[in-house]
């Protein structure tokens, strides 16, 4: 009985991604990776997916089948790779039941031998793309499936542009190659490399308009890597291996050096590998995970049998500048708090080390995703070891229109052509530095009053202590660029000496904040000649063509000075930590909860450091994981998954921090299985997961947790935690005797003190801004839950139903009808009496002349008196939605496309909307809030000044101009009277865009 199609079905298996996707899926499990693309592929399979690792071999086929329900029954080549793939041995009574629950039938002795030979075959082929690039991760299965399948058809030759499709695809969510990886490429894939598919590859991997020398680069790779490839078919032509004498056009050196570069270059992609996989867990990696090879590269530049200097031009270059980048990452790895010589030294040669490879990039290349590793490496050896997880460009509160000012002294007076000692040739730019001896000039204050205060001393960027919100030293972005600008005008004064001094501090602080500095200029860069906030490339650049006398690389030998003081320093205040990642959530491995709330995870080859998972979202603290091994009792898996979430205060008991913090977590559980299988699987999934919430200690205290302190606050994020799973959650604290589980109010539980298992689980974190992906999946999730209360069609009729109209012919509480429902929504008492609307009635008056009930309905509620399945219906059936600022203005993330959003503010001098001040003399209409969604939803806001009252009006009404720049979240405890003929200008125009279908088609809620 013949149960397979044979060359068709086999062609069909190895030719498509669905074989390459099958044996990655299997190899993320048996690895326990935590990635969010293997999560995706998961929450597609039909049938509900999971995340246990396959235990036998008819599971392993069975997960085939679920990865490619429509590739039909995977033959027998497909069945042993997979079952390698899964870490399960290939005997014979394994590939048996294997290829049984495949064909359903008996297999027969040539299914077995082309099983096992497949079996043996995986692994031992080259990975594709994955084993030569430093910055994918080498995935046998991909290989296994392009090579086999590659044998079995012919090709007139791939393009540059499926070269690159399936480098991307061997490596989802790494990013953009970089150009020498490009390069590589294409040479193993035997396409020419010249100019041309230089730019159409580039061109395909995601830069559009590649710079010159990103095409050198490319070309460069094919004379970098052509021995790689030599040496492959000298193997096939030379038995024997090199001889003494010149083999073709190489020598024996030749030959051997291009073999010992193939080994670096599989050593790197190796590196990157495992940090792509582990990278999240602070103290996963150590300099065993560094190649030998690659290790002695990076400490010498020694590639036997010669050094760099063996290699000529731009190769040399390359080369040069790679044995840079891994010093740095040798030296982070070696890094150990426990020796405070040995880890100042190991930090500072690191950064000498990033120095050097940042001088020799290319200021306009990308950042590449293997530059965003090394960063976070850093960061995270930094907080290991100092207990301290700080964002050194955090800037919130005054610190926010301290940078503003900065970026505004900066877009005035700097010049990146100005390098030179004396003027820059340019007469507006010399007269701004000209302008800047008089006193109250920034470079003034500093030099006579404020360096001390505005430096930070070396011991603070290599042991950060401080708090980065409001402490002396926070927001490095605000100080580097202030110094950066003075240090050209001293440049201009023909002051060499005290121009090298601001660009040597200047260029310290930029190595401790490359990974996070440009994310915190950017939405200050309005992209104008002359205007241009440089990158961090740009800025290395810029401070390594200045003035050789004025340069702060001239002569720096990597000294910093730290004074003397305990070691290891004690845990200060722990803080969030903002790693450069493209992803908000990952996936977990098998994990256990300890008898005293310690998590334990699967994850293989871990270094022997202290654990720490990440914690972005803002409760400031790494929270301790250990190996799962380390468990001595047996282990009983639930059949749950658990779900991480790090609480702080704000986020516990504020709407917008909830909302800001949950998205994240609504995304990377419920949403892809909405997305994917509708309400139905989204609560089929609901019911696998655990909810477990982390506090910070001084979170816990301000929660009213503890024994002896019963001052509980009311939680708002508790109401939002039952749409995500129907297990109620449970606290969790490294001192459960000091919770007073009496306090906790309901559902929350306390954790036991029982050892708990679970299959695997999700961590999500709030470390980048908010996306639009994840945005829709919490809206979409939350609209969809059925809450608890009234239905949305009895939310309509009591909210805004009229006594004046017949319930059944009222327009107003139709779906489809021409009427424009207004929601006005009045703080209650948890805003504390603050931002209250003192003229509100006036302004209500004002409607009910203007504008007919039946054609517009205007409804004034406080949502704290609605249950939270209400408050989300009442602004899903708002088509104007109005409010003051605050955390009540998030609702309207829940109106229609094109609904139209009024923000009522104090009065104040000043106004930012994506950074950018804007003019408040009259309405301010665009397309973004003023909170964190800013446009990613379709909305239309309006901003409408308040006016002051008349004089003996109760309340606070203003700040002083110099209060509003000190502070600029201080105008939230003023109050607002509504200035009434800019108001009725803003509500006229928001009606008339209803009427004109501009906003939602009226009635359609």
């Amino acid at each position: 009985m013949v149960c397979f199609a044979s060359q068709t079905e086999l062609l069909g298996w190895l030719g498509s991604t669905t074989c390459r996707q099958a044996m990655q899926l299997l190899e993320s499990m048996r690895l326990s990776m935590p990635d969010v693309t293997a999560m995706q592929r998961m929450s597609q399979m039909q049938g509900g997916g999971s995340f246990t690792l396959p235990k036998g071999p008819e599971e392993v086929v069975r997960t085939l089948c679920q990865v490619a329900p429509d590739a039909g029954r995977p033959p027998p080549e497909v069945v042993g790779a997979a079952l390698k793939a899964a870490g399960l041995p290939a005997t014979d009574e394994n590939l048996e039941k294997a290829l049984r629950e495949a064909k359903g039938c008996a297999p027969s002795s040539e299914d077995m031998i082309a099983a096992r030979m497949a079996a043996e075959h995986y692994g031992a082929q080259p990975s594709g793309f994955g084993t030569s690039s430093s910055s994918i991760p080498p995935t046998a299965g991909s290989g296994y499936c392009a090579a086999v399948g590659s044998t079995s058809r012919p090709s007139s030759g791939p393009k540059p542009e499926d070269v690159i499709q399936a480098l991307l695809q061997a490596a989802p969510g790494l990013g953009q190659p970089p150009p020498e990886v490009v390069g590589m490429a294409l040479r193993q894939a035997g396409v020419s490399v010249n100019e041309d598919t230089a730019r159409r590859a580039l061109a395909a991997s995601g830069d559009r308009t590649p710079s010159q020398h990103a095409i050198r680069m490319v070309l460069a790779a094919g004379c970098l890597y052509k021995t790689i490839l030599l040496s492959e078919e000298l193997n096939c032509r030379c038995s024997g291996g090199p001889t003494d004498a010149a083999v073709g056009d190489f020598t024996k050196e030749e030959w051997l050096a291009g073999a010992a570069l193939a080994r670096l270059v599989n050593g790197s992609g190796h590196l990157h590998w495992r940090f792509a996989r582990t990278g999240w867990l602070v103290g996963s990696m150590s300099l065993e995970h560094m190649d030998e090879a690659l290790l002695e590269f990076a400490q010498s530049g020694w590639i036997p049998p010669a050094g760099i200097l063996f290699w000529h031009g731009l190769c040399r270059k390359v080369l040069m500048q790679s044995m840079s980048f891994y010093r740095a990452w040798a030296k982070l790895l070696e890094a150990d708090g426990r020796n405070q010589n040995a880890y100042i030294k190991a930090i500072l040669q690191a950064g000498l080390a990033l120095t050097t490879y940042f001088l020799a990039k290319d200021p306009k290349e990308p950042t590449y995703e293997q530059e965003r590793q090394v960063a976070m490496l850093q960061r995270s050896v930094i907080a290991a070891n100092s207990g301290s997880a700080s964002n050194p460009c955090t800037c919130q509160l005054f610190y926010q229109s301290m940078l503003r000012q900065a970026v505004n002294f900066w877009k005035s007076s700097f010049k990146p052509q100005h390098v030179r000692q004396g003027p820059s040739g340019d007469e507006h730019h010399d007269a701004a530095l000209e302008l800047l001896v008089q006193r109250v000039s920034p470079c003034t204050i500093l030099e006579e009053h404020s360096w001390s205060l505005f430096v930070p001393p070396d011991e603070a960027l290599l042991l950060p202590q401080d708090d980065p919100l409001s402490g002396v030293f926070a927001c490095l972005p605000k100080r580097i660029i202030t110094l950066t600008v003075c240090g050209q005008y001293w440049l201009y004064k023909h002051d060499a000496p005290k121009a090298r001094q601001y660009f040597f501090e200047a260029s310290k602080m930029l190595i401790f904040s490359m990974d996070c500095f440009d994310g915190a200029l950017h939405t200050f860069d309005e992209r104008k000649e002359n205007t241009h906030l440089l990158t961090v490339p740009e800025l290395f650049a810029y401070l390594g063509r200045v003035d050789p006398k004025a340069s702060p690389y001239v002569g720096w030998t990597g000294e910093m000075k730290v004074s003397s003081g305990k070691w290891p320093p004690d845990v200060g205040q722990q803080r969030s930590l903002t790693p450069s990642l493209s992803q908000n959530a990952a996936t977990f491995p098998p994990l256990c909860f300890g008898v005293n709330g310690t998590l334990h995870l699967r994850v293989e080859g871990l270094s022997g450091k202290k654990l720490h998972l990440y914690d972005f979202t803002g409760t400031w603290s790494l929270l301790p994981a250990f190996p799962l091994a380390s468990l001595a009792s047996p282990m009983k898996f639930l059949g749950t998954r658990a779900v991480l979430i790090f609480v702080d205060n704000p986020s516990w008991t504020t709407l917008g921090h909830c909302i800001h913090h949950l998205t994240a977590v609504a995304y990377a559980t419920l949403g892809l299985a909405l997305a994917h299988g509708g309400v139905e699987e989204m609560l089929k999934l609901r019911k696998t997961l655990q909810l477990y919430l982390y506090f910070p200690r001084k979170g816990l205290l301000d929660a009213g947790f503890q024994v002896n302190h019963f001052n509980q606050v009311q939680s708002v994020m508790l109401p939002w935690l039952q749409m995500l799973s129907d297990q109620p959650p449970v606290l969790m604290s490294d001192l459960p005797d000091s919770i007073n589980s009496s306090a906790l109010p309901r559902p929350l539980q306390v954790a036991g003190r029982q050892i708990v298992c679970h299959q695997g689980g999700f961590w999500t974190s709030r470390h980048s801004r908010l996306k639009a992906e994840e945005l829709e999946a919490f809206v979409q999730v939350a609209s969809s839950f059925p809450w608890p209360g009234r239905s949305e069609e009895e939310v309509l009729h009591d909210v805004w139903g009229h006594d004046g109209f017949d319930p059944l012919a009222d327009p107003c509480v139709r779906r489809q009808a021409r009427c424009v429902r207004v929601l006005i929504v009045r703080r209650g008492q948890a805003a504390h009496g603050r931002r209250s609307l003192v003229n509100l009635a006036d302004a209500l008056t004002w409607i009910s002349q203007t504008y007919p009930a039946n054609e517009v309905r205007v409804a004034t509620i406080e949502m704290e008196k609605l249950s939270l399945g209400e408050e989300i219906a009442v602004a899903k059936l708002a088509d104007i939605f109005i409010g003051s600022y605050g955390s009540g203005m998030w609702w309207p993330i829940f109106m229609a496309p094109n609904s139209c959003v009024v923000w009522l503010t104090p009065h104040v001098h000043m106004w930012f909307l994506e950074q950018r001040s804007i003019d408040l003399s009259t309405p301010h209409w665009s397309n973004s809030g003023s909170l964190e969604y800013e446009n990613l939803r379709p909305l239309r806001h309006v901003v409408v000044r308040g006016a002051l009252p008349p004089e003996g009006t109760l309340g606070h009404f203003q700040l002083s101009l110099d209060e509003e720049r000190s502070n600029h979240l201080a105008f939230q405890t003023l109050d607002i009277f509504l200035d009434l003929p800019k108001f009725g200008i803003a509500f006229s125009e928001a009606v008339a865009k209803c009427l004109f279908r501009s906003c939602v088609p009226l009635g359609a809620g």
